[in-house]
């Protein structure tokens, strides 16, 4: 018996996801029949009850794992033949709702702590500097002071110009087959090596398909070889059309996942991510868009590099519409009980799709309405009105970021690559004394270092990720990185280039919808900010 399908947690234990479909397989040597039992054991008792599930079942077969559950999450199978057990299973499912998994009293409860250093970049448990905190959308802190008035923030972009909107690439072709190769009759023609009229030194011989370069071993003496009785004739069918539908992947077992865990390591939500897809950059774009949609906050050391996560409070955000999103680690469960109890008070909702997290939206009812309406599933500090302005003004600007961040010696290296602001892209400079972004080329260890004038000087550079470089690079050089259309609320920013920390949260939670890319544009479209909201973001981004 094996299984197939299904998301693993992380940790010693085997548990998996009861969200996630799984399949049995049974395979046999033997071409016999088999039963399979599942052993049920009793939580009090401690007795174990066999239950015969499926009878005579004939390997190979593939059976659907929720069909033989029979409603429990621990139960073990077992694989007879005649009494005599084969193998046994012990399998282990958990999800969000059920009662063991992780409790917010149970977790560290880490936030933002307001005023210490790094902080829209960074959670942290305990700080005894803080003036206020940012846990998930609420805000409990004051406005930031002292930023001064900015330029003027375009509402074109700016580094991608009309001859790259369409920008013609070369088309390649590659020549038509002949029709009597194997790509067209199906049959391969084997060249196999000249006899030379010898008894052959080996047993084999291998020929090489003179159109595919497909392979081929056959015998070389004649008692090797097996004399063919029944001539095998290939029929010749049309290849199946492509589908040209885009399937969505399901990042649904995932997030109940990691609501029942709570909390883990950067390697444990590596391990539930790269089941999905096996992807770095997959991996990297989940984790930032589940902070941006405040369902977790993250940890980092000091050179900024994720340490653990741990899941965001759950909360109600405020939209400017006087409309209401259900924003966090809100199970599948609460969200059908909110959702009852909401209609149950007159208010409308709606799901809205955003990424890999639905959002349910409320409309039609005031504050005071919705505190008493999900008074027993949130704390009446946790609903925060028109929340993203809120966070934008508590947020400092980012050339308060640019002090803080930590600074180590500058690596050595033949060529560095240069992110040029003016077109959005890298390129190779064999110096690096211009204040930016720098890149080291993977074989040289890699790594993304942002360097002042004062670093230069020193030889000094601090370490960063390539979204926040990115736009600490256009602070520091004032040459703004962004691009905002007042008539259609929507922010643009380049490629590559999604707003870092919480800078990013204020811009997806102003809507409730990720940024969509754009790449004919080399753009990352932010939809719904509202002129006024982005004023204040604007200011903290440029100054």
């Amino acid at each position: 018996m094996t299984l197939q399908g299904g998301l693993r947690l992380p940790g010693r234990t085997r548990r998996w996801s009861s969200v996630a479909p799984m399949s049995l397989v049974i395979t046999s040597d033997e071409n016999e029949p088999v039963d399979l039992y599942r052993i049920d054991r009793d939580p009090e008792s401690l007795r174990t009850t066999d239950v015969l599930v499926s009878e005579a079942v004939q390997p190979p077969i593939k059976l659907s794992l929720n069909s033989l559950t029979g409603g429990h999450a621990d139960f073990s199978l077992s694989l007879r033949r005649n009494s005599r057990i084969l193998q046994n299973m012990q399998i282990k499912l958990r999800g969000a709702d059920m009662e063991e998994g992780a409790n917010q009293e149970d977790l560290r409860s880490i936030a933002h702590a307001v005023g210490t250093p790094l902080w829209p970049l960074t959670a942290i448990e305990d700080s005894d500097e803080a003036t206020g905190w940012v846990m998930g959308t609420t805000v409990e802190a004051g406005a930031f002071d002292g930023v001064t008035e900015t330029g003027f923030v375009p509402n074109k972009i700016s580094w991608a110009g009309p001859k790259d909107f369409g920008k013609a690439r070369t088309k390649l072709r590659l020549p038509a087959p002949g029709q009597e190769t194997c790509i067209v009759t199906g049959k391969h023609r084997f060249i196999y090596p000249t006899f030379d009229g010898r008894y052959p030194k080996t047993p084999w011989m291998y020929g090489e398909c003179n159109a595919c370069g497909m392979s081929r071993r056959s015998p070389t003496r004649i008692k090797s070889a097996e004399k063919k009785t029944n001539e095998v004739v290939t029929k010749r069918e049309p290849l199946p059309k492509i589908s040209r539908s885009i399937t969505t992947m399901d990042v649904r077992p995932l997030l109940d996942a990691m609501i029942y865990l709570g909390e883990g390591s950067r390697k444990d939500f590596s391990t539930l991510a790269r089941q999905l897809e096996d992807s770095a950059l997959f991996e990297r774009q989940l984790l930032m868009s589940l902070e941006a949609l405040a369902f977790i906050e993250v940890e980092r050391d000091q050179d900024l590099e994720i340490i653990s996560w741990e899941s965001a409070y759950q909360c109600i955000a405020g939209l400017e519409d006087d409309t209401w999103l259900m924003v966090g680690p809100w199970s599948e469960g609460l969200v059908e009980e909110v959702k009852e109890e909401i209609e149950n008070f007159g208010g409308k909702v709606n799901m809205l799709e955003s990424g890999p997290v639905d959002i349910l939206r409320i409309a039609g009812m005031s504050r005071e309405v919705l505190v008493t309406a999900v008074e027993d599933y949130v704390d009446e500090g946790r609903i925060t009105h028109r929340s993203a302005r809120k966070l934008a003004e508590t947020l400092p600007p980012l050339s308060k970021l640019i002090d803080d961040l930590s600074r180590v010696q500058f690596p050595f290296a033949p060529v560095y690559e240069y992110f040029l602001l003016e077109r959005a892209e890298w390129v190779e400079s064999e110096i690096a004394n211009i204040p930016g972004l720098y890149r080291l080329p993977r074989v040289f260890g890699s790594g993304y270092y942002l360097r002042t004038t004062a670093d230069i000087e020193k030889g000094t550079g601090a370490r960063v990720w390539a979204e926040l470089g990115k736009h600490l690079a256009a602070n520091i050089l004032d040459r703004p990185l962004i691009a905002y259309d007042a008539n259609s609320q929507q922010l643009r920013v380049p490629l590559g280039a999604e707003l870092p920390g919480l800078y990013g949260r204020v811009a997806v939670t102003s809507s409730g919808e990720l940024p969509i890319a754009e790449p004919r544009l080399n753009s990352i479209t932010y939809s719904g900010i509202s002129p006024r909201t982005m004023s204040i973001l604007s200011r903290k981004l440029m100054s």
